[in-house]
């Protein structure tokens, strides 16, 4: 572990000093990163406003020549669970392996640990020649951190009995943080078209602690659970388009395929292969339509296919179907936890919808409003195991201005609601319980440009 440490050191430094388990709004993603895309709920890839739009589309840079962006970002998130029904086994109940999991004595109602984090990206570029230009970035991309103290759980093997912590193991923490390092180019090959490639180096770190108690259902029990800190890697790359129709209209794309990412080795008996958590393909459509006053309307469809990650779409159903045969010290199938058909989060792909506007001011100053719309991820038959990772927001309202020179220099801000939004079902492992995830969050951000 240290010296992966070692190996990431530069990156590893910014997320020890800096960058916090980000609360991911569109799953395991953020609504934005430039300060524009966060006033307009994420909407960008037609619009070039700084080097960090690379991020919503690498050929943005071919349009903003030189320029460095520094963004810092604060989150505060309300996350919460419930469940209600009483367990449908008492203490004491003889119940062999596969015992009723049941969360709570009926009627419980928690709120997690983790509340507010900040995080900084920035982003540099410079101009090759008139048509050709480079540039990095480092970005704090998402991630999700949850933290449960209190209440208890009833579960086996062998005879139910009532344990402390919401899974039967004590307080339940879980932090994924996800960070990358790219180096873009983009060409403009005439006035109408630009093209642009990203290499991208992904980083993240991962930790769980609080579930003990499903070793049974483990492929590798010593390595599902209060491991410590793991990190992982993997290079992936992004490839964007910009097509300006006429004066009025800009098109804009991008895609970004699957990247495998090394293994979290620590975790191979949670995580599905072995400890696989890989990060998926994800593509988009942009438009800008310029109004003779100088106002602009934008709107983006972005589409991420979280089915490409068996670690986050296997079905929590796997554990129970026959997949996986439990064990006092371990399970064996390919459905166990660590498995090739590991029971995982049961995530769905994500189409989001982001429609902006943008409002032209004296002095090149910039006033933006826009509203985002999604299905979250997390069907309602996936509820015991997603209180980790409680995703479930569907809709933003964004605000912000900008008061920047013709060069792209001066300050901007935005804020951000996503608004409460929850998700109810029965309880895997006790059909007399329904579980309930709630979340909320706000995000305030400023940035700087020179």
């Amino acid at each position: 572990m240290e010296f992966r440490y070692k190996k990431n050191s530069v990156i590893a430094f910014c997320m020890a000093l800096f960058c916090q388990p980000v609360f991911a709004t569109n799953g395991s993603f953020l609504h934005g990163i430039t300060l524009a895309e966060k006033a307009l709920a994420g909407a960008g890839i037609a619009n070039p406003t700084s080097a960090l739009s690379i991020d919503a589309n690498p050929s943005s840079l071919a349009l903003i020549g030189d320029n460095n962006k520094f963004i810092l970002s604060y989150f505060a998130v309300d996350i919460g669970f419930s469940s209600e029904g009483l367990p449908s086994a008492a203490v004491g109940t003889v119940c062999g392996i596969v015992c009723p999991f049941s969360i709570g004595s009926g009627d419980l109602s928690l709120k997690s640990g983790k509340d507010s984090a900040m995080t900084p990206s920035f982003a540099m570029s410079r101009r090759i020649d008139e048509q050709s230009v480079w540039g990095m970035a480092i970005v704090v991309k998402g991630g999700m951190a949850t933290e449960w103290k209190g209440s208890s759980a009833l579960l086996g093997p062998g005879v139910t009995a009532e344990h402390a912590g919401i899974y039967g193991d004590g307080d339940t923490l879980v932090e994924l943080r996800q960070v990358y390092l790219s180096a873009t180019y983009a060409r403009q090959f005439s006035e109408k078209l630009s093209l642009g490639f990203s290499l991208i180096y992904n980083y993240q770190t991962f930790e769980m602690a609080g579930l003990g108690q499903l070793v049974p259902f483990s492929l590798f029990p010593d390595d599902l659970n209060d491991r410590g800190m793991d990190d992982s890697s993997g290079l992936g790359f992004k490839l964007g388009v910009l097509y300006k129709v006429n004066k009025k209209l800009s098109l804009g794309g991008y895609y970004q395929p699957k990247t495998n990412m090394d293994k979290f080795s620590d975790y191979r008996g949670l995580f599905a292969h072995g400890g696989e958590l890989d990060l998926p393909s994800n593509f988009g459509f942009g438009s800008v339509w310029r109004q003779a006053n100088g106002n602009k309307i934008l709107f983006d469809i972005q589409w991420i296919k979280f089915t490409d990650l068996v670690s986050l779409s296997n079905p929590f159903s796997n554990l129970v179907d026959g997949s996986c045969s439990p064990g006092f010290f371990g399970g064996a199938g390919e459905g166990c936890l660590g498995g090739a058909r590991g029971a995982g989060f049961g995530w769905e792909n994500m189409t989001v919808y982001k429609l902006g506007y943008e409002v032209a001011l004296a002095n090149k100053a910039k006033l933006r409003f826009g509203f985002s719309a999604t299905e979250q991820p997390v069907p309602s038959t996936e509820m015991l195991l997603n209180i980790l990772a409680p995703g479930v927001v569907e809709n933003h309202i964004t605000l912000g201005f900008s008061a920047l020179d013709k060069d792209g220099k001066g300050w901007e801000v935005s804020a951000m609601l996503a608004l409460e939004n929850s998700v109810s079902g029965t309880n895997a492992f006790d059909s007399n319980q329904t579980i309930s995830i709630e979340m909320a969050q706000w995000e305030l951000a400023v940035g700087y440009g020179y």
